[in-house]
């Protein structure tokens, strides 16, 4: 999103430089599709502890994840309503083929979708390859019969330790982040089958509403007195990117 200067004699140059990145970011989307992936169905458990020694997980979640051969990826997250009545499935789904980026939110029954343009979308595929600091690590083991290496992301207040498998484009089938005031996440697959995942796994409730950011808050604060979905600061914020995805 990069501004263009007005001056009359730079306005070619500008066309001809938008152009091109949009050409260099089409080549890049257009090489991401052709290298396909393995495609997956894996199961993880998400268990979230308050303390560095707590015995319990404070919470737990279930997810899985589906990943097409085009790249097309669904993560279903299990979640619970803020007064703990209702568990509730929230939902990612990045779709290669009609560049889109949807999310679903079970408890206000919104969808959020963005669309993505050819740079954007050659992003998120890159970003589900291996980084070509792979090579570096050299700490090797076995998870659910593949070969995994442990990787670590340092954060200003955290630590993400990931335990990645290389055949599987770097599928994260381990990760602790450890916050700096004791508190952390774990994240571990408790299986993975390999093979097309389910149509169904991709597919969008029918009575669910595109909605806003804020219009998803306001009807939060309706279905939950009380509770919050997140700040009018924060909806505002997220309003502007949702958007600047809208349909082009």
């Amino acid at each position: 999103m990069k501004t263009i200067k007005g001056v009359a004699s730079l306005i070619l140059v500008a066309l001809v430089a938008v152009a091109c990145g949009f050409l260099l970011a089409f080549g890049r989307t257009t090489q991401a599709l052709s290298e396909s992936f393995v495609p997956f169905t894996a199961h993880l458990v998400e268990k979230h502890y308050a303390t560095l020694n707590a015995l319990q997980p404070a919470a737990t979640n279930e997810i899985s994840v589906g990943r097409r051969r085009d790249g097309s990826e669904v993560e279903i997250t299990s979640v619970h309503s803020p007064d703990k009545s209702q568990i509730g499935l929230l939902v990612y789904v990045l779709d290669v083929k009609s560049s889109r980026e949807i999310q679903l939110e079970p408890f206000t029954k919104s969808i959020m979708t963005f669309y993505l343009s050819p740079s954007e979308l050659a992003e998120r595929l890159g970003s589900k390859r291996c980084p070509a600091s792979i090579t570096q690590l050299t700490e090797h083991s076995n998870m659910l019969n593949y070969d995994v290496v442990r990787g670590k992301d340092e954060y200003r207040k955290a630590t993400a330790d990931k335990w990645l498998a290389p055949s599987l484009s770097c599928f994260k089938l381990k990760e602790v982040y450890s916050a700096a005031d004791g508190a952390w996440n774990e994240k571990i697959a408790v299986s993975l089958t390999e093979g097309e995942p389910q149509a169904s796994m991709f597919e969008i409730p029918s009575d669910y509403i595109e909605r806003s950011p804020s219009q998803i808050a306001d009807v939060w604060t309706v279905v939950f007195p009380g509770s919050i979905w997140m700040s009018d600061q924060a909806a505002t914020s997220f309003d502007k990117n949702y958007f600047r995805h809208m349909r082009p």
